[in-house]
């Protein structure tokens, strides 16, 4: 899982979200980067997904424990207004605009407010 190893490199100071996502999509040639999927599907989903696979399938699988602590810090992506990145002017509970403002990049490093 990609979006997983993407926030072990994040974790580890590799390089920042930002660098992360624009290195997959000018590499790899993907639509969107791994954190800014994350973000659109939630890292909740993601979490519940990866703790499904480390138990069924073994610790290739382990949730990076960045992730846990975004998902403990309440920072579950676009529905809570904050995940990876900030989305400015968007109410938690209420759904998105059908076009909304593009994020702001969240802060370069890990730590959790």
């Amino acid at each position: 899982m990609i979006g997983n190893e993407a926030f072990y490199m994040l974790q580890e100071g590799v390089a920042s979200a930002q660098d992360i996502d624009k290195a997959l999509k000018l590499g790899l040639n993907h639509p969107m980067g791994p954190f800014e999927m994350i973000d659109l599907v939630g890292l909740d989903t993601r979490l519940h997904i990866l703790e499904y696979l480390h138990k069924m399938l073994g610790e290739k699988f382990r949730p990076a424990p960045l992730l846990v602590q975004y998902v403990k810090a309440g920072r579950i992506g676009r529905k809570s207004g904050h995940g990876v990145y900030e989305y400015p002017g968007h109410e938690p509970g209420r759904p998105e605009p059908t076009n909304p403002p593009p994020a702001k990049a969240g802060r370069n490093d890990t730590r959790v407010e």
